[in-house]
Order: structure tokens, then C-alpha cells, then sequence
């Protein structure tokens, strides 16, 4: 009798489709805010790329030549993991931390560390046509790299016209909120999940429909309590003046004589 044994020995493991489609659609997204066209994702370097990622080369820059970004980020899009468009992802920190440092004036970063905005402007070039990616998730980290084709230095970014900052940031994941924070090496998101529209709508309306009905019974109750203080008091007065008459009225002996009560 045969018997195989599967050995699992790699040491990375990376989602094939949704970091993909997550990154490329944020990146879009902001580069829309600041009217420039957006770009296409070329498979074929992105292969190369994932080759260098799954080698696990930690927190360094390598693979292919070009002009790449690099970043942690948050594993996604498999069992038991956030889904992948409700993360603002690598395409958000690379542009949150180095477009305040961004002079548009002058086209140029403000920091005397020229490649402290290469990130940025490597994503918001217009002369950029497409982006590609490797990603993988190893002992030393979780890991994604960009290369864009082709940026050119200091390019002219417009600025962005269209939201501010805080509503271009929630954007990128409608229906969700996340917060990205890197400590080290090592990016986290925090979730927050928001309750359907419609489920809302129906929670509100049965509360208030409720409250309606309590104050209608309410209102019920109080009636009644006065009518039947009005029938007691009626009730009252009727004894009353049954009494009084009773007293009132002479009454007669048998020889028709008037009684005299004492």
C-alpha cells in the first residue's frame, strides 16, 4: 500500500486576487481626486515581483529594476481574514504619510530627504501608465511592493479639488472604516462595521411604532379612568338625592294623619 505524505515547507503565503484588486483600485481613486488619469496593472512584471516577495527579503527593496514603493500591510481576502476593499491599504499609507511633505507649488518635496516623497509621486505621476505588485506574508513581516512605470522626478501633481482629506480617506472603503497605524514593521487595521441602510430604516420604524401604541394605550387608560370617575360621581349624587327625598317626604298613618318623624 502506497502512502503520500504532503510537506508544506513554504514560508510564504499571499492572496492572489483581492490585495491586487486593492491596491490598484485606492491608488485610482486618489489619483481621480487629483485629476490625474488612472493607471492599469501589468501582470506580467507583477510576476517578477512576486518572485522577490516570496523569497522573503523582509522590509528591503529589491526584485525587479524600477521605481518602487514599498510597505507593510494587512493580510486579507482569505477565511478569516477582513475583506480586502474595507482596509484602506498600502496605496493610503504610502500617500497619508508623504502628501502633507508635498510642496504643490514648487512640484517638490519639503523635506530635505529628496526621496522622503517618492512614494507619493511615484503614484501620482501622470506620465505613469501602469503599476505592478508583489505581496506575500512571511515570519519576518507582511510585505507589498509597487513598481510604476515610468515616474519622472518631481512631477506636477494638481492639488485635490474634490473632498478633503478625511472624506477622500473614507473613499477608499465605502462601508467601512479602518485606521492604519505602523508600529515597526508592522501594520494594523482596525475594523468598524456599519449596519445595512435598510436594516437601520426597519429598526427606527418599529421603535416608532411602538411608542405610538404605548401612548395610544396610554391615552386609553386615562380615558377611562375619567369616564369611570364620571359614572361614580353621577352614581353619588343620584343616591343622594334618593336619600334626601326618602327623608323629606311626609309619610301617613292608616287614619290619614301625618307622621312626624323625630
Amino acid at each position: 500500500m502506497k502512502v503520500s505524505v504532503l510537506l508544506l515547507t513554504a514560508t510564504a503565503v499571499h492572496a492572489q486576487y483581492t490585495i491586487k484588486n486593492q491596491i490598484l483600485d485606492q491608488t485610482n481613486k486618489l489619483r481621480a481626486a487629483h485629476g490625474i488619469p488612472p493607471i492599469t496593472y501589468d501582470d506580467t512584471a507583477a510576476a517578477g515581483l512576486q518572485q522577490w516577495a516570496d523569497s522573503c527579503p523582509g522590509f528591503q527593496r529589491g526584485g525587479p529594476s524600477g521605481s518602487q514603493n514599498l510597505a507593510p500591510f494587512v493580510p486579507c481576502g482569505d477565511v478569516n481574514q477582513p475583506a480586502c476593499m474595507s482596509l484602506a491599504g498600502a496605496a493610503w499609507m504610502w500617500y497619508d504619510q508623504e502628501e502633507a511633505l508635498w510642496n504643490y507649488d514648487t512640484n517638490q518635496c519639503k523635506s530635505d530627504n529628496v526621496n522622503a516623497c517618492g512614494d507619493f509621486s511615484n503614484m501620482l505621476c501622470r506620465s505613469v501608465l501602469s503599476m505592478a505588485c508583489g505581496w506575500s506574508s512571511c515570519t519576518n513581516g507582511d510585505y507589498v511592493w509597487c513598481n510604476f512605470d515610468i515616474p519622472m522626478i518631481n512631477p506636477s501633481v494638481p492639488r485635490n479639488m474634490v473632498m478633503s482629506k478625511d472624506a477622500l480617506r473614507a473613499s477608499l472603503t465605502p462601508g467601512a472604516q479602518s485606521t492604519p497605524t505602523v508600529s515597526g514593521d508592522v501594520a494594523v487595521a482596525k475594523e468598524v462595521n456599519h449596519p445595512g441602510s435598510t436594516a437601520t430604516a426597519v429598526q427606527v420604524a418599529l421603535l416608532v411604532v411602538g411608542a405610538a401604541l404605548l401612548l395610544l394605550a396610554l391615552v386609553v387608560v386615562v380615558l377611562r379612568r375619567k369616564a369611570m370617575a364620571r359614572s361614580t360621581t353621577k352614581l353619588s349624587a343620584a343616591a343622594i338625592d334618593m336619600e334626601f327625598t326618602a327623608v323629606s317626604t311626609p309619610t301617613t298613618n292608616a287614619h290619614g294623619g301625618i307622621l312626624k318623624h323625630f
